[in-house]
C-alpha cells in the first residue's frame, strides 16, 4: 500500500524543469491553444488543483514519472532507472544526464528534494501535500 501510495505522490509531483527529449532545445516560441481561454491563474504546476493549469504546464515542466497511456502505467521521466529496496520504502533514482534547466543547468537530486519539500511545506498549502504526507520521514519534515 505504502509503495503504491509513494508512487502517486511521484506522479504527482512537478518537477520545475526546461527541455527533456531524445534532442536538445534552446529557446523558442510555444503556441498552446486551449478551450479555457484566458482562464489559467499560474504555471505553477505544484501550486493548482485545476486541470486546465496541468494541460499547459504538462507542456512546460516534466517530472520523475509521466503516465504512458499505451501502456496504461507510470514511465520514468527525470530519471534513466529506479532501484526500490526490498521493503519498498527506499527509492533511488539514477537522473538522466540530459535533464537540465530552460538555462541549461543540469537537474540535480538537490532540486527534486527542494520539489518535495516545497509541496510538503504547510505553509504553501498545495493541492499534492497530501501525497507527499505519505513519504516515510515527511511527518517529521511537515
Amino acid at each position: 500500500m505504502l509503495k503504491r501510495l509513494t508512487l502517486a505522490a511521484m506522479l504527482s509531483l512537478g518537477v520545475a524543469t526546461g527541455a527533456l527529449a531524445a534532442g536538445e532545445r534552446h529557446g523558442g516560441t510555444l503556441v498552446f491553444t486551449a478551450p479555457y481561454g484566458s482562464s489559467f491563474a499560474t504555471l505553477d504546476v505544484q501550486a493548482s488543483p485545476n486541470t486546465q493549469e496541468e494541460f499547459i504546464t504538462q507542456a512546460i515542466h516534466r517530472a520523475l514519472y509521466s503516465w504512458d497511456s499505451i501502456q496504461n502505467k507510470p514511465v520514468l521521466e527525470l530519471a534513466s532507472s529506479e532501484e526500490v529496496s526490498d521493503d519498498g520504502t527506499v527509492h533511488t533514482y539514477h537522473l538522466r544526464d540530459n535533464a537540465v534547466f530552460h538555462n541549461g543547468k543540469p537537474l540535480t537530486a538537490d532540486d527534486i528534494i527542494y520539489s518535495y519539500k516545497r509541496i510538503a511545506n504547510p505553509k504553501n498549502a498545495f493541492p499534492g501535500a497530501s501525497y507527499i504526507a505519505v513519504i516515510k520521514g515527511a511527518e517529521e519534515f511537515i
